[in-house]
């Protein structure tokens, strides 16, 4: 072994020990120190220690509750007035509507719409003045709505029961009105069909309506 090697050992031979020594007196140091008397601890820190708490944000304990409550009033609401769009025939161009209930046809049968121009021609209307509405396609709809989307003047319920689109009952075949709309409700173009009489008593009211 040269020289060199003999020194470097004895040299690592000495840094070990001397840190093994540090190492204990450190330990036993802080053994010495370790203390849970109020008074050692005084003398130990002589700077203040200041304990911040940990902030938290309230939440009101009926937070939870609301906010579910809400969710389910959200997912509980109906389709939005200003999604819904109304099929109907003719222009409304008179801002005349007229509303029956066919849970056969789509729009109207051909017979009774052939029945309903005829009236309409007497009076000096055409197709393009109307606007002609199958309520069956359309369940839960009210008469507030159906104001507003065809903004309507005069209204003709063939056997459409009133209540069912937000109005009180009305007298057959009698004209009234509901804020600035003028009102007619009758029978069903199919009964008319099947009866001269409630045809006559129909047009009576319809000539001036």
């Amino acid at each position: 072994m040269s020289i060199t090697n003999s020194l470097n050992n004895e040299v690592n031979s000495v840094d070990r020990a001397t840190f093994a020594f540090k190492f204990i007196s450190t330990n036993n140091l802080m053994s010495q120190l370790l203390s849970h008397n109020s008074g050692s601890l005084k003398m130990l820190f002589t700077e203040d220690i200041y304990l911040i708490p940990e902030r938290k944000t309230p939440v009101p304990e009926n937070h939870t509750i609301l906010q579910t409550v809400a969710e389910q009033q959200d997912n509980s609401k109906p389709q939005s007035e200003a999604a819904l769009s109304i099929e109907y025939v003719g222009d409304n161009n008179k801002y005349f509507l007229v509303l029956h209930s066919d849970q056969v046809h789509t729009r109207m049968n051909p017979v009774h719409l052939e029945m309903l121009l005829k009236v309409m021609v007497a009076k000096n209307l055409e197709l393009r003045d109307l606007a002609i509405v199958n309520l069956s396609r359309y369940p839960g709809i009210k008469f507030d709505f159906l104001k507003r989307y065809f903004s309507c003047t005069r209204v003709a319920l063939f056997g459409v029961h009133p209540p069912e689109i937000g109005l009180e009952a009305l007298k057959l075949n009698a004209e009234q009105t509901e804020g600035n709309v003028k009102i007619l409700a009758t029978c069903s173009l199919e009964e008319m069909r099947n009866n001269a009489n409630k045809k006559r008593e129909f047009w009576n009211v319809m000539k001036a309506f």
